[in-house]
């Protein structure tokens, strides 16, 4: 039994999660790579740090009222159709922001793209769960996840490249940016349709073994969840617990936007140094981030605990943005921001998990696809008000400081307090001792 569960999930993470992977990693490079452009683009096309944080922001703004109903039509297609449609349409809006000419363009488009992204990463979590048994989805999600950091160590020095051959065609360097990294989302999102598998029932490149195997472990996930009784979409939206999840994604989600869209910037005012060294140096808080992933991920699995490995992961990102917002030494602040991403990978490493142990039925995409709302609305109040604060402040000192809030409350709000709370930790905990 043992050997088909690791043949089986070795198979599916070859042939799903990696695929998702790639996806995960251009729709990443294709969101953010606004925050390195606007070192060129801003200064040439006259954006103030207010006009940059609203357009960015408007992308959430069109991402939140298509969410849901695109979370939907996911399940009437299948996510393999629903992706992959996805993936071609932000491909084809990324690689027209090369051709932002002023402020309403670049509303326009931002815009666009954020409806033409809606309900990737809900529908993304949505398609694992229909693949990944329990005990495997921590690090299931966290393979997908991992496209987070990497879309920054990568996608970094690559900006940093590619606004260096400024004035080649007659192109500026951020305009051959968004070209070179717009199209192969396009092609890629082409290729998915003809690889993806919507279920495990229909996977031929499975053993019937392997199926047998993970239908009745999924099968078995499904009656335990069930027992939660957010079935139905309805019961989501009248659930305490739905809302107390999403609302402390939305607090820690602060951070992860704020800095995707700003850290280029952040940077840039910290060191004086050139647009390449800064993209270089804001590769290093996501390698902080991919290694919290590995970590909480791998540990969570182990012990088959969620709720203590988000807060513990919220407190110290929040650790990190206090040491960044006060101390005076620009290298301690930027230590604190590497601080910062290894505390919010482990917080995001387990978050899904949690609401996936507690949906059921119809509630599982509508429900992942509303707590993903909740949270990803964070986008637009975090790029705003960071551009707000960095106007009137003249420093970023004010919109760390507003983060390391919003992580501590994402903190309380799931910390799993009283004597359940502590009965499931220490149960972890034995669990983890009595292994060899």
């Amino acid at each position: 039994m043992e050997d088909i569960e690791r043949d089986t999930m070795r198979r599916v993470r070859s042939r799903i999660f990696y695929c998702l992977f790639l996806m995960f990693l251009l729709n990443q490079i294709d969101r953010t790579n606004v925050g390195f452009a606007a070192l060129q683009m801003n200064s040439q096309l006259n954006f103030t740090a207010e006009v940059y944080g609203f357009g960015t922001g408007l992308f959430f703004f069109s991402y939140l009222l298509a969410e849901m109903p695109s979370n939907l039509m996911l399940e009437r297609f299948g996510p393999r159709i629903w992706l992959s449609r996805i993936c071609i349409s932000w491909g084809v809006i990324a690689t027209l922001m090369a051709f932002v000419h002023d402020a309403t363009s670049f509303y326009i488009l931002r815009f666009l793209l954020g409806a033409a992204e809606a309900g990737f990463a809900p529908g993304s979590i949505y398609y694992i769960n229909l693949w990944a048994p329990k005990r495997h989805r921590a690090k299931s999600i966290v393979v997908t996840a991992l496209a987070i950091p990497l879309s920054v160590i990568i996608g970094g020095p690559v900006a940093g490249l590619f606004l260096s051959i400024d004035n080649v065609a007659g192109l500026a360097g951020w305009q051959w940016l968004f070209l070179a990294e717009g199209l192969p989302s396009v092609i890629f999102g082409l290729f998915t349709l003809w690889f993806l598998t919507d279920q495990p029932k229909d996977a031929h490149w499975l053993s019937s073994a392997q199926r047998s195997w993970l239908i009745r472990e999924l099968d078995s996930d499904a009656k335990e969840a069930s027992q939660h009784g957010i079935s139905t979409l309805r019961s989501v939206l009248r659930s305490g617990r739905v809302w107390r999840t999403g609302i402390a994604f939305f607090c820690v989600t602060l951070t992860t936007w704020g800095l995707g869209f700003w850290l280029p910037q952040i940077i840039k005012q910290v060191s004086g140094l050139t647009n390449l060294q800064v993209s270089l140096l804001a590769a290093l808080p996501f390698v902080g981030l991919a290694t919290g992933f590995l970590v909480s991920s791998w540990h969570s699995d182990r012990v088959q605990e969620r709720q203590w490995h988000f807060v513990g992961g919220a407190l110290v990102g929040a650790a990190g943005l206090l040491i960044s917002a006060t101390v005076p030494s620009a290298a301690l602040a930027f230590c604190g921001l590497i601080v910062t991403g290894f505390g919010l990978g482990c917080a995001l490493a387990v978050f899904f998990s949690i609401p996936m142990g507690f949906l059921s039925g119809t509630a599982v995409a509508g429900g992942l696809a509303f707590i993903n709302m909740i949270g990803n609305s964070a986008g637009f109040f975090a790029s705003y008000i960071i551009g707000w604060l960095r106007g009137t402040t003249g420093s970023f000192n004010a919109a760390l400081a507003f983060l390391c809030v919003g992580m501590v409350l994402g903190a309380l709000l799931l910390a799993p307090l009283g004597l359940d709370g502590a009965a499931k930790w220490n149960a972890s905990r034995r669990r983890m001792t009595s292994e060899p």
